[in-house]
């Protein structure tokens, strides 16, 4: 049998970067793999980006479709579009000739349009045959890999979905290691990375952090990240006097803040399993504070942990603020946060994998 992984070059870039973490994990472990041979799907403009990246494999493109074998599994790791791209037409050959299928999904695409209309007033027209067809494009597949069980509950409640497994994504080897540190003004320093879109709740991060630290002249907090809200952001500081205090890094390499910092805090009003929470965790000396609504919650609770978790919102982010600045919180806390964050290396995700492999070929 045949394994059929779909590869483009914008996962080389932001979160998809960890499933190529996980997809050069799987390589090195091929002959664990139930496969005679592993193949890359990828479109013509990706090809020698792909040879590239991956010289010791064979890469295919859509005009070698005839050549794909019957015995294969094809495994197209990112959300289901319905767009005309190689990726689709992809999907559409493994469904229309009954190919074994494995999808992914991140989050929710009908919730997170709704989310940028709601805040935005924006609307992508491109994904709307997509949000029509949302439910079917889910249960196409032979598996759905969600990053978390709440995203999994979701997908069973709202959609109808029965084929789903929980895959979260995995991290970097490097997370782990000690790494540089900065030199950051601020008493204390907190952090945010992400992207700056309504989801993620950082114009309540903001708030929270002004209402807080009004007889706190010397706390920073530090934004990594871009995305359609920065300026949005940028114009809340100055509304509420804080411009000088809140530090907008753009796209940062976060490691190093990370490992610098007091403390890190999440206010997700909707998210899936962010790879910035388990980067967070990893990494801080101190306390990372997450939002409620993030699936992580549910992988932390079920591994037994109890970390700094609250509902998105103003009152709760000033309080939390309030208590950095007081130095009230458990300082034993981040020995935990890596024992979790240990749990979601390419090598322990890459078992996953393989496991979900084996079950789809026997049946």
């Amino acid at each position: 049998m045949d394994l059929i992984y779909y590869y483009s070059s914008k996962m080389s870039r932001g979160f998809s970067v960890s499933l190529i973490g996980t997809l050069r994990c799987l390589l090195k472990r091929r002959s664990e793999l139930p496969f005679d041979r592993i193949k890359l799907f990828t479109s013509p403009k990706d090809l020698e980006e792909a040879k590239k990246q991956f010289p010791d494999v064979e890469i295919i493109s859509f005009k070698d479709v005839s050549n794909i074998s019957r015995d294969c599994l094809i495994h197209i790791p990112l959300g289901p579009l319905i767009y005309p791209n190689s990726k689709f037409l992809l999907h559409l050959f493994a469904v229309f000739k009954r190919r074994k299928l494995i999808l992914h999904d991140h989050g929710d695409l009908r919730t997170e349009m709704r989310i940028k209309w709601k805040y935005m007033h924006r609307l992508n027209i491109s994904y709307i045959p997509s949000y029509i067809f949302y439910p079917y494009l889910l249960k196409s597949a032979d598996k759905l890999f969600v990053p978390s069980y709440r995203i999994s509950k979701l997908m069973r409640s709202k959609y109808g979905v029965k084929n789903d497994v929980v895959v979260p994504c995995g991290l970097d080897d490097f997370w782990f290691t000690e790494g540089d540190k900065m030199e950051l003004e601020g008493e204390p320093t907190i952090f945010y990375h992400g992207r700056l879109s309504p989801e993620k709740g950082v114009d309540l991060l903001i708030k929270g952090f002004a209402k807080a630290t009004k007889e706190y002249p010397k706390a920073r907090l530090y934004i990594g990240g871009t995305g359609p809200c920065s300026k949005y952001l940028k114009n809340l500081c100055r509304k509420f006097g804080i411009a000088e205090k809140v530090i907008f890094l753009g796209w940062v390499k976060p490691k190093p803040y990370l490992s610098s910092v007091d403390a890190a805090i999440y206010p997700s009003i909707h998210d899936s399993f962010p790879l910035t929470f388990l980067e967070a965790f990893s990494s801080v000396n101190g306390p990372v504070y997450y939002s409620s609504l993030a699936g992580t919650n549910d992988a932390v609770i079920r591994a037994g942990y109890n970390f700094n978790v609250f509902e998105p919102n103003v009152e709760n982010i000033t309080k939390i603020i309030k208590d950095i600045i007081e130095g009230n919180y458990d300082k034993r806390i981040s020995k935990k946060q890596k024992e979790f964050a240990r749990r979601y290396t390419h090598n322990n995700i890459a078992d996953l994998y393989i496991k979900i492999y084996d079950s789809m070929i026997q049946t």
